[in-house]
C-alpha cells in the first residue's frame, strides 16, 4: 500500500467525477471512441453502493491521483458472456510505482468479494511481469484489438485475503 492513500467511492465523491473522466479520456478516448462528454457521464451517473460498476479514487494528501473500475462488461466485448471487468486502471504520472495501482485492484477485489463476485477479468498490453501478473492474475488469452491484448482472469476465492492461498503483494 502505498503511504498515506485513501480509497474512495466516486459514487460517494462525485466531485472527482471530472478529473478521473479527464484521464480515462485522455488515456483510452481512441480505443473507446467516446466523447469527453460520455466519458464524464459514464463517472457521473453512478448507480451507488452494492451495484455495478464501482469506480474506486485513490487519494493522496486528499487530491486525486488514481483511479480503477469494476465493470459487469469492459468498453469491448474480449470475451463474450464473460462478466465482471477490472477496467480504466489510471495513476496519475507523478505517483506511478508508489503502489497505488496495487492498492485500487485490491480494493476493488474485496469489494467484489462482498457482492458475491469470486472471478475478475482484465484486458492489459502488457504481455509478462505486469502489475496484474503480481497480483495474481494469469493469462486466460490474447487479441488483436488496437494492438496486442492478453486477457486475464483471477479468482478471488484462492487469495488468502479472501480466506484461501497466494498473496499479492
Amino acid at each position: 500500500m502505498t503511504a498515506g492513500a485513501t480509497i474512495v467511492d466516486l459514487a460517494a465523491h462525485p466531485e472527482y467525477a471530472e478529473i478521473v473522466a479527464f484521464w480515462v479520456d485522455r488515456e483510452w478516448a481512441i480505443f473507446s471512441k467516446r466523447s469527453f462528454a460520455e466519458t464524464l457521464a459514464r463517472y457521473r451517473d453512478t448507480p451507488g453502493p452494492g451495484k455495478l460498476p464501482i469506480t474506486l479514487v485513490a487519494l493522496v494528501g486528499g487530491h486525486p491521483c488514481g483511479v480503477a473500475s469494476l465493470r459487469e462488461k469492459d468498453s469491448f466485448d474480449w470475451l463474450p458472456d464473460i462478466c465482471h471487468w477490472v477496467c480504466g486502471v489510471y495513476v496519475s504520472p507523478d505517483r506511478r510505482g508508489m503502489g497505488v495501482a496495487g492498492h485500487l485492484c485490491r480494493a476493488l477485489e474485496v469489494r467484489a468479494v462482498q457482492l458475491g463476485i469470486h472471478q475478475l477479468h482484465l484486458a492489459t498490453e502488457t504481455e509478462r511481469d505486469s502489475l496484474y501478473h503480481r497480483l495474481g492474475y494469469a493469462e486466460v488469452g490474447q487479441t488483436e484489438h488496437h494492438g496486442m491484448n492478453y486477457l486475464l482472469r483471477k479468482s478471488l476465492l484462492s487469495n488468502k485475503t479472501y480466506g484461501g492461498g497466494d498473496d499479492a503483494r
